[in-house]
């Protein structure tokens, strides 16, 4: 069965595996006579050690619970010795577990750890605890796919008695097996181009006379094509939900920025938006996860059980082939009449094989159908339940997704002027105090735009004097020092040439830069400059009095008075006006100005005529002054 039905509990790559009673769903052990699994593994840097626990009242062993220590290899080498052994021809071999590959995941920590320098704090760590738990996925499927391919071998009536199995689960020292050589890899490679060209050719030339078996060919040739394209899309699928879960990552981290430079309102906001961006980060983790070992590798695991499938139909048609030249064989001898006896020997024992063959196969090719019709029906329906939790914890989110919509939306527009002053506590004559007013403005925070964070002065003009084209003339000027002081050190009478050539690269140097620096400070003043568009100050009335301030010291209940000309110093609501008109093309890039008024006329607040926006012109207005409600 699939690896990703596995439950591993890991810390610092120490796995401590559940037993088997908490895995039956797993692998449908029938017989509990051989009970295999990993209770422990441990991974190290090249190679990872998994601890093999085994239970059985096998006569055979010489203990009924007993553990040994087995590396990867060990477990390709039992693969190995169930492939080249001849006996197990008819059999579906369980497909070796793939080598524990952390390069991936290694390689992106070590990429994450040289990028710390680029990225916030909050986001490093929670980008490092998302690499942390995909290496540790990966090492839960590992150790999971190399439990599977011991289950599979245990549960199978046949490959249970296999004296090498045994050897693997009973012998406590090191197998003492090595990894292939170049030589060997070479001579690996060649056996399986040969192989893949004689399968190929049988293919192509040797017709099936069996009905059952040329349809499983056809079949598992149209499913293993259909299992593969299908696996590439579900990785693609699981990839699109780990990359937008990064994407979070960012987000929230900006979002916290913000928060962290804004002490006003915003604060809270942001705080509250990077949250649910965080909590959105956490679901589409597990939903990749999730699809990751449900669908991913149950379709990648029965897409090698499916080539596993394939190589005996391969070893059965050369059978059938082996079969078909014994007896052309016999019937050579027979009209030669010479090896005749032997001829007839070598044609039964060749059909003997191939209709025991024959037998097995047909009987594994439909335990396989069965086995894994059962599988990936559980698998789809596991998967089915989690999107479905997936979904309704989503839809739990929205709750925060409505409040923090309740907190946007405003409707200072929309209530009457009544409700408006008793809700801010303001009275319409006098205004704010200042007592109101002080603490409002240290509630809210001061009515401007958050600067963004200047570069130091110093760090503007090293840019100039060493950046780009100048660190070459740099260079140059260090290596006509260095060769000056060379030719010094051996003729005190030589002719300074590198000196001189030095020493005006230097000047060359010190002097575009200061000239650069000079044209990019007076660049940046002019832009200072355009800060004056903004509002200096506002008449608003406090205490009963009208009062010129600062603008951002405006805060929210005061009562301003605008004249014509003037520009919006926060966003006002207008109290009362005759004919007035603001100029929004700053905001909005209307080049007509835009009539307001008292009147409400609109939900949106970006279109109702009673709202006036920060930085905007009052451009017409009959009467002199107008109150408006900040």
């Amino acid at each position: 069965m699939p690896p990703s039905f596995y439950s591993i509990e890991n810390s610092n790559n120490h796995l401590d595996v559940e037993k088997k009673s908490e895995r039956s769903e797993t692998v449908d052990l029938n017989d509990n006579t051989l009970q295999v699994d990993i209770s422990d593994a441990l991974s190290e840097r090249e190679k990872v050690k998994f601890t093999v626990h085994t239970k059985t009242t096998l006569k055979d062993f010489a203990k009924q619970d007993f553990s040994v220590v087995r590396q990867h290899e060990e477990f390709i080498w039992l693969h190995d010795r169930f492939e080249e052994n001849e006996s197990y021809a008819g059999y579906i071999i369980p497909p070796p577990p793939p080598r524990p590959d952390f390069d991936s995941s290694r390689e992106k920590l070590q990429k994450l750890g040289e990028g710390e320098g680029s990225m916030t704090a909050e986001e490093f760590k929670k980008m490092k605890q998302e690499l942390e738990a995909e290496y540790l996925a990966t090492f839960k499927k590992t150790v999971a796919m190399h439990e599977v391919f011991l289950c599979r071998l245990a549960n199978h009536p046949i490959f249970r008695a296999d004296t090498n199995f045994r050897v693997f689960l009973e012998y406590e020292q090191d197998l003492s097996v090595r990894g292939k050589n170049k030589k060997e890899k070479l001579e690996t490679f060649l056996r399986s181009f040969s192989k893949t060209t004689d399968e190929i050719l049988l293919g192509s030339t040797q017709k099936d006379v069996d009905e059952f078996f040329d349809k499983e060919k056809n079949f598992l040739l149209d499913y293993h094509s259909l299992l593969k394209d299908a696996t590439l899309r579900a990785d693609k699928m699981t990839k699109a939900h780990k990359d937008v879960a990064d994407h979070y990552i960012k987000i929230s981290s900006c979002l916290l920025e913000m928060a962290t430079a804004d002490t006003n309102q915003l604060e809270r906001f942001a705080t509250k938006t990077a949250d649910i961006f965080e909590k959105a980060r956490k679901i589409e983790n597990r939903v990749s996860t999730d699809e990751d070992l449900k669908l991913s590798d149950t379709l990648r695991y029965y897409m090698r059980d499916t080539t596993a499938a394939k190589n005996l139909l391969y070893r059965r048609l050369r059978c059938l082939a082996d079969y078909e030249a014994a007896n052309r064989a016999l019937e050579k001898a027979r009209a030669k009449n010479k090896d005749v006896h032997a001829a007839e020997w070598s044609q039964h024992q060749a059909c003997e094989k191939f209709e025991q063959m024959s037998a097995k196969g047909k009987e594994e090719l439909i335990d396989f159908k069965v086995r894994r019709v059962a599988a990936i029906k559980k698998n789809l329906i596991e998967l089915c339940e989690l999107e479905l939790k997936h979904a309704n914890t989503k839809a739990s989110k929205a709750k925060d997704l409505n409040n923090l919509k309740q907190e946007l939306e405003i409707d200072d527009h929309k209530i009457p002027i009544a409700e408006l002053y008793r809700r801010h506590n303001v009275n319409p004559e006098t205004g704010l105090s200042s007592q109101q007013a002080k603490a409002n403005l240290e509630r809210d925070g001061p009515n401007c735009l958050t600067p963004p964070k200047t570069t130091p002065e110093w760090v503007k003009f090293c840019k100039q004097l060493f950046g780009g084209f100048s660190m070459l003339l740099w260079v140059g000027a260090i290596l006509c020092y260095v060769a000056y002081a060379i030719e010094y050190s051996q003729n005190p009478d030589i002719l300074g040439d590198n000196l001189y050539l030095g020493i005006v690269l230097t000047t060359v140097v010190v002097v575009t830069g200061c000239f650069s620096y000079y044209q990019e400070s007076k660049s940046s003043k002019i832009m200072e400059s355009f800060k004056n568009l903004v509002p200096q100050s506002a008449l608003v009335i406090r205490d009963g009095q009208k009062q010129t301030v600062k603008a951002e010291e405006v805060c929210r209940g005061d009562i301003v008075e605008v004249k014509f000309g003037d520009r919006i110093p926060a966003d006002i609501r207008i109290i009362e006006a005759r004919q007035f008109k603001v100029d929004n093309s700053s905001l909005t890039g209307e080049s007509e100005p835009q009539s307001r008024g008292p009147e409400f006329t609109n939900e949106n607040p970006l279109e109702t005529k009673n709202l006036a926006f920060f930085s905007t012109n009052a451009v017409e207005g009959i009467h002199p002054s107008f109150k408006c409600y900040f």
